[in-house]
């Protein structure tokens, strides 16, 4: 039997069968008489088309996504062994507000592994650690420009790129 997945609305998924089934008599002679006697249509009015809209405006609450990071730049101090919960929001202020000076660094663990910046003075260091391959995969980029970069790395990663897959990291052995 074939099926098809509808969504209901609420974020669940509804099979559906997608057989042809014969009609029954009692649903011919419904349909028959649907058929003879039309009702008039109603003209909507405009206070039942502004209700109408109104419903289906209405704004479903979302839980917000959370990610578990990790960072030490003197005001932050969370340990890697012992990860804070932040939403994307939140872990983007984090980033942002991260200094460059030497020893700061953020870490983010997303479902797909996870991204870290690392301040050594003069550059950031962008690291993927990738344990199974006994290395990670590194970018190295001169602090003034590791603004743009590290939020653009970082909103990637947030938003489901994985991160063995953001560009420009070249591969380096442990």
């Amino acid at each position: 039997m074939l099926y098809r997945q509808i969504g209901d609305g609420a974020g669940r998924v509804i099979r559906a069968s997608m057989a042809k089934t014969k009609p029954t008599k009692s649903a011919a002679k419904l349909k028959a008489k649907t058929a003879k006697a039309k009702p008039a249509t109603k003209k909507p009015t405009a206070k039942s088309a502004t209700a109408k809209s109104a419903t289906a405006n209405k704004a479903v609450p979302t839980k917000a996504k959370t990610f578990s990071y990790f960072a030490s730049d003197g005001s932050l101090n969370i340990s890697a062994d012992k990860p804070a919960q932040g939403t994307e929001a939140q872990i983007l202020d984090a980033i942002q507000d991260l200094r460059a000076v030497r020893g700061n660094f953020l870490g983010i663990i997303v479902p797909s592994g996870t991204l870290q910046f690392y301040c050594d003075g003069d550059e950031w260091l962008i690291d993927v650690p990738v344990p199974a391959k006994g290395g990670s995969l590194q970018r190295t980029i001169a602090v003034d420009s590791m603004e743009t970069t590290r939020m653009e790395y970082a909103e990637s990663a947030l938003a489901g790129t994985p991160v063995i897959e953001l560009p420009k990291l070249k591969f380096k052995k442990f």
